[in-house]
């Protein structure tokens, strides 16, 4: 991890013997953490790791999920939130209680929370794009009028 103001190495991350390569995926709000994608021998997961020491403070088994799937910080910046592609319905899990998913029902393998406000926003391939409170995760407005659909989005 490099700080590009002064220009300087800030920290190295041991890679696992058997990784298959990591991929950072979100800084926490704070910026002290960091949440990445790891790959190993037929297995992948979602990490989280302190960036001061280091260590890692939390880890969620891709295997627990249904589908596609992948983690993302909520709107505090702070809880962590896994998402998953299951029979043509996506969903949103807190890992802390897998058995409470909140069907989104969107198009892509994306979620993006407002960088100020608690809105969740997923962009669609059917050109709509579905924006929900990032608290209840109820749908506050589809927006749509895009022709070939919303593919990406960004704040």
């Amino acid at each position: 991890m490099w700080d590009w103001e002064r220009p300087m190495l800030l920290r190295e991350f041991a890679r696992v013997a058997d990784s298959g390569g990591v991929f950072p995926k979100q800084f926490s709000g704070d910026g002290k953490r960091l949440l990445v994608e790891q790959f190993s021998k037929g297995n992948s997961s979602f990490r989280e790791w302190e960036i001061g020491s280091g260590r890692e403070t939390w880890r969620f088994d891709r295997a627990q999920m249904p589908g596609p799937s992948y983690a993302r910080y909520a709107a505090d910046g702070v809880q962590r939130l896994v998402f998953s592609l299951n029979d043509g319905i996506w969903r949103a899990y807190r890992p802390t209680n897998l058995s409470a998913p909140i069907e989104l029902n969107a198009g892509t393998l994306q979620a993006i929370f407002f960088p100020e406000g608690r809105v969740l926003a997923m962009p669609t391939v059917s050109g709509i794009l579905r924006v929900f409170d990032g608290d209840s995760f109820k749908e506050l407005a589809p927006l749509s009028g895009f022709m070939h659909g919303v593919h990406s989005l960004a704040f």
